[in-house]
């Protein structure tokens, strides 16, 4: 809203109190002077700057995916279906006797699928009353939007924040690994790791045991050349 109040400040489009979720999608197709970086580019850059808290926002709404595939209509026709086969055995089961072999077989089923059916119904209630209270907290009208549209939106955006801040980072990495300031940063760094850790204390000294025994096999090798040779140990 902040970035959309600045490009807008001098028109009547400016000075907003919030903005509609399909605008979103928007950062993505606004790009600038640089025809490969758009305004999402930026918006990431700034969170990395100025607001890191930001960072992995995405991983707390990722439940926006599944939901966006999610069809109310097919699942108000299935439910539908299922309500009017319940309905078609409930009649079947009146017209025939109490003590046919059909009724005892059937009655039980239809008692386990009736109740199976009011749960579904009850839960699908719940989700639309749950959808419009999403819809009312970020100001959408529940009778224009869906489920699946409201949380495409959404779902999109959340895909090309991902791939964008991906990017980001592999360039952040290329530059750090180009700095020479940066690479003595990074040597520094891990030596005084390893200094904590008490890693580079133990490898010095399995060093010089090593270099010690390499001089002990030395001076055997000599005096083992000398007394082929016939001359005596020095």
């Amino acid at each position: 809203m902040a970035i959309g109040n600045y490009i807008n400040g001098n028109t009547n489009r400016g000075l907003a109190y919030g903005f509609r979720l399909d605008a979103l999608l928007k950062l993505i197709e606004l790009k600038g002077n640089d025809p490969k970086k758009t305004l999402l580019h930026y918006l990431v850059e700034q969170i990395d700057k100025k607001n890191d808290s930001l960072k992995g926002f995405d991983e707390e709404i990722n439940y926006v995916q599944h939901a966006a595939k999610v069809s109310v209509s097919t699942i108000q026709g299935n439910l539908g279906l299922m309500k009017h086969e319940v309905i078609k055995l409930s009649r079947a089961l009146e017209k025939l006797e109490e003590d046919s072999a059909f009724c005892d077989a059937m009655r039980p089923f239809y008692e386990s699928s009736s109740e199976k059916v009011r749960n579904i119904e009850e839960q699908f209630e719940e989700m639309n009353r749950l959808f419009s209270e999403i819809c009312v907290f970020y100001g959408e009208s529940d009778s224009v939007s869906s489920p699946e549209s409201l949380f495409g939106v959404i779902s999109k955006f959340v895909a090309a924040y991902q791939r964008t801040q991906a990017e980001f980072d592999r360039v952040q990495n290329l530059a750090k690994k180009k700095d020479p300031k940066q690479e003595q940063k990074n040597v520094m760094d891990d030596i005084v790791s390893q200094m904590k850790s008490g890693n580079i204390f133990r490898e010095r000294r399995a060093h010089r045991s090593s270099k010690q025994m390499n001089q002990v096999d030395l001076v055997a090798q000599l005096k083992a050349e000398q007394m082929k040779m016939g001359f005596p140990p020095g």
